[in-house]
């Protein structure tokens, strides 16, 4: 069981890949792939009637895979788009009938699962209590296991196939893949779907903070308690104006913390409306060099001594209005963080150098 925190839903995410491959709603979702759309006109593309389309978009905006916009069209968030990648790359290890033969029943994986942890007699897969599958529904999943080429009957037992093991890995991927995104959903929500490079199924250790007008200071107190004078090493990607939050690295970068900030151009324009572009004077530091970008992101990232790694989110306009932000220390994840940064830092000058040239 998993927990959808748009809804406070618990949901099982082998029922939620059901749902959506054994039915008209994983077609809905591909149609919002590059393009946003209604209903309506999901309707005269010939996919699905109007009402089915504004059922199965419903659906999915509580999963926080699709948004709806004012006008009243549809579009995939990065959420959406990570899953629909995680299918597509599924079903093209496994086709659309033997995923939905997997999933059906709640009783297929286990009984699939016992069967690769080593050989197992029909007798051995029978369960003794009542949610256990019957001896029948046994006999059922087996043929369809020798059907799919999953397992094969030796001397009486049942052996997984190198078939079957590859078929459980890739459900696997693609269950942990639909579980982080709707944990994650408030996240995914904000990030850009240009962004769905990230490990997905590297997140599953991430903490999720959200501020909103209710809480706007959840992202900010975690954010802070990143702030730690024993960190050796810091680089930042940011476009948040948060005065408390640089006061705070400020007094850090003078007593010697080595690293890099980038900070993008919506970031670089407020400080200065601000009068606060000292923010952006490096030579007050010995080990630590800003620099700024020529574009504006809803993305940022902390990497703190390649230990951990806080990624924000930020709404479309990229105010930082209701943030959201993960925190990890997975490997993976981390690695991805500092190639993002690397990629801008390339694309940025020093800010000395932006200072001399007049804002626009």
């Amino acid at each position: 069981m998993a927990t959808n925190p748009l809804t406070d839903e618990q949901f099982v995410v082998r029922e939620f890949i059901s749902d959506l491959v054994g039915s008209t709603c994983l077609g809905v979702l591909r149609s919002l792939d590059g393009r946003s759309s209604t209903a309506s006109a999901i309707e005269e593309h010939g996919e699905v009637t109007r009402q089915t389309a504004s059922k199965h978009l419903s659906q999915l905006s509580e999963s926080g895979l699709t948004k709806s916009m004012s006008d009243g069209e549809y579009r995939l968030t990065a959420g959406g788009k990570a899953v629909l990648d995680a299918f597509d790359t599924s079903l093209d290890e496994i086709d659309r009938t033997q995923l939905t033969n997997l999933t059906r029943s709640k009783h297929t994986i286990p009984l699939l699962l016992t069967i690769s942890n080593g050989a197992a007699r029909p007798s051995e897969l029978v369960g003794t209590n009542d949610s256990a599958p019957s001896r029948a529904t046994v006999q059922r999943a087996v043929r369809m296991f020798e059907t799919e080429e999953w397992c094969k009957e030796m001397s009486g037992s049942y052996h997984l196939t190198p078939t079957g093991e590859r078929t459980l890995d890739v459900y696997e991927e693609l269950a942990v893949t639909l579980e982080q995104v709707i944990e994650k959903a408030p996240w995914f929500q904000r990030l850009s779907p240009s962004r769905t490079d990230i490990p997905v199924c590297e997140l599953t250790d991430a903490k999720l903070y959200i501020s909103s007008p209710n809480s706007p200071g959840i992202v900010l107190a975690a954010a802070l308690k990143l702030c730690d004078p024993r960190l050796d090493h810091f680089r930042v990607l940011t476009s948040i104006f948060n005065p408390t939050l640089f006061r705070a690295y400020d007094k850090l970068l003078k007593l010697g913390l080595k690293g890099e900030a980038v900070v993008d151009e919506s970031l670089y324009d407020r400080l200065h409306e601000e009068e606060m572009e000292h923010f952006l004077d490096d030579s007050n530091y010995d080990n630590f060099r800003i620099s700024s970008l020529d574009e504006t992101l809803t993305i940022g990232i902390g990497i703190y001594d390649e230990k951990q790694i806080a990624i924000g989110a930020y709404n479309e306009t990229g105010a930082g209005e209701h943030i959201a932000m993960l925190l990890s220390s997975n490997e993976a994840v981390i690695q991805w963080g500092i190639q993002l940064f690397k990629s801008y830092r390339e694309q940025a000058c020093h800010s000395a150098e932006s200072a001399s040239e007049p804002i626009q």
